[in-house]
């Protein structure tokens, strides 16, 4: 009896199931595509071997957006390094392992400014093996929602990709960001987030905090490190924590207290030099403008350093005319 067989460009034994390195190995010659028709081969491929790949969707956006309709055919530096990506992941993918239903599942599930992603795997003693990736990309309009309902969305999209494993027992849902450990809390929810919460409620699962320099395996590969969560991101998006700037917020003192921190802090140094001289960045958030300092939906803000967080909330919280439904220090990067 064989211990492994070839079926369909898979590897199956009893460890798991794994690339066929017949089908993949002439990836590594392949060079880059010159067209849209060479391009839509590639990720055809690509898309096949996906669940072998945590971060397809991430490492594959700068080429799914060749393919949109009013793309002018440009191969950038971007596009070479998400075609690197793919072709070193299609030729070093891991073996998934076999899921194992008398112990409990992991869900680990993320999103970015690009996709969504998750993975699904178990604790054989010490060790976590994998059982399933899945990722994809956000469409222009989930582009535009904010980073709780984005999180939402990756949840939902993740529970309903591994339902046929997750149906009908308990099991973890690990996130790093913390705002959906209440996601049942919500008090009559309307519309969207109303149905996403008639979707999870015949599914039984805990969801537990997980802090962002833990949670590499659904983030993103694509992108750099935060240095305020620990969380990977693109470094021209990356979020801040910032406190309204009106006069009656934040007294002349604790401006000058406030001054003197982002004068002394290297981020701010950098987004400074952005505003100032420039280059600023090219997939810089909608948020953010490049008059004054920084700006928000409802105007200027101070970014607020650490040491100065509770000094502007004590400010705020302290004057009769702050409004009880916006916040005084609002912690965006969760």
């Amino acid at each position: 009896m064989k211990r492994k067989v070839a079926y369909l460009g898979h590897i199956i034994s009893e460890k798991g199931i794994a690339t066929d390195p017949s089908k993949t190995r002439a990836v590594k010659e392949w060079q880059a595509p010159s067209c849209v028709s060479e391009l839509r081969q590639l990720l055809g491929l690509a898309s096949y071997y996906r669940k072998f790949d945590n971060g397809f969707a991430s490492n594959a956006a700068p080429l799914h957006r060749l393919l949109e309709g009013d793309a002018e055919w440009k191969w950038t530096e971007d596009c070479q390094v998400a075609f690197d990506a793919l072709k070193h992941q299609l030729t070093s993918a891991p073996i998934l392992a076999y899921p194992v239903f008398r112990r409990r599942f992991l869900d680990d599930v993320d999103a970015s400014g690009d996709g969504l992603g998750a993975v699904l795997s178990q604790k054989d003693g010490s060790k976590e093996r994998v059982v399933a990736y899945a990722s994809r990309s956000l469409t222009k309009p989930e582009r535009r929602y904010c980073v709780t309902r984005r999180e939402m969305l990756g949840l939902v999209w993740a529970l309903r990709e591994f339902r046929p494993y997750l149906y009908g027992q308990r099991f973890l849902v690990r996130t790093d960001h913390s705002c959906l450990r209440w996601l049942r809390n919500f008090k009559e929810p309307e519309g969207q987030v109303a149905r996403w919460l008639e979707s999870l409620a015949e599914l039984d699962f805990e969801v537990k905090h997980q802090p962002g320099r833990l949670h590499g395996n659904a983030d993103a590969l694509s992108r750099t490190s935060c240095a305020q969560c620990g969380r990977p991101m693109k470094s021209s998006m990356c979020a801040v924590r910032a406190a309204p700037s009106g006069s009656a917020i934040v007294a002349q003192t604790l401006r000058d207290q406030l001054l003197a921190a982002q004068q002394a802090d290297p981020e701010i140094q950098l987004l400074r030099q952005w505003v100032t001289s420039g280059p600023w960045p090219t997939q810089c958030p909608h948020e953010y403008s490049r008059d004054l300092k920084m700006m928000w939906q409802q105007g200027l803000i101070w970014i607020v350093q650490e040491d100065c967080r509770l000094s502007v909330a004590a400010s705020g919280n302290g004057h009769i005319g702050v409004a009880g439904k916006d916040p005084v220090w609002q912690p965006i990067c969760p």
